[in-house]
């Protein structure tokens, strides 16, 4: 009788984080434009950044040509708020124990991580010879409040962050850059114009 109920807690519980996740999801969405566009949009307790990505069947990583502790896929985006980088997004990189792998854009994303990192300048002085020499602190932040979602050809990554959410809203950046990085394709970058809501 305890297993019985074991697994129906089980099963229960699986239901119910389903649940969650489509309904975050379907919450989301509806704040995405419909377009095959890259887009911020900043409201007041998150930041989502949408990647629009190519509408393969099938996705091949970790593969025979690509080289050792490469990155092999990424979407990412740099931003530069209160005098300190940030980079938010995604990326792949290739390890020593990677198998060739190919699957579906979801499977692709499961096997890579989602970060965010910081470089702060701390320090800037003139050396004896005239150079100026510059301190900086990198950091990655590994309980940084990111996820991602994949959903209709997109890659939505979900910045959640309070500290920097103030600070989107107080210095309004009205662009961001947007990397991705691909095995058939050379670093691409572009400007991302950025949407704030009070919602």
């Amino acid at each position: 009788m305890n297993i019985k109920i074991c697994i129906l807690f089980i099963i229960t519980t699986l239901l119910f984080a389903y649940g969650c996740s489509n309904t975050m999801g379907d919450q989301l969405m509806t704040q995405i434009p419909d377009t095959a566009t890259d887009s911020v949009i900043i409201t007041p307790t998150k930041a989502i950044f949408v990647f629009s990505i190519d509408n393969k069947s099938s996705w091949s990583w970790y593969r025979d040509d690509t080289s050792m502790n490469t990155l092999e896929y990424g979407w990412w985006t740099d931003f530069n708020l209160d005098n300190t980088n940030y980079s938010c997004g995604y990326r792949l990189f290739k390890h020593p124990f990677a198998q060739a792998s190919t699957g579906s854009f979801e499977e692709l994303i499961q096997d890579g991580q989602v970060d965010l990192s910081s470089r702060q300048r701390l320090s800037q002085k003139q050396t004896s010879n005239g150079r100026t020499k510059v301190q900086m602190q990198n950091k990655r932040d590994d309980d940084a409040q990111v996820e991602s979602l994949v959903q209709s050809n997109k890659l939505i990554l979900l910045l959640q962050e309070q500290q920097i959410i103030q600070k989107f809203r107080k210095e309004r950046p009205d662009s961001l850059t947007f990397y991705e990085q691909a095995p058939e394709l050379n670093l691409d970058r572009q400007k991302v114009e950025v949407t704030y809501t009070s919602q």
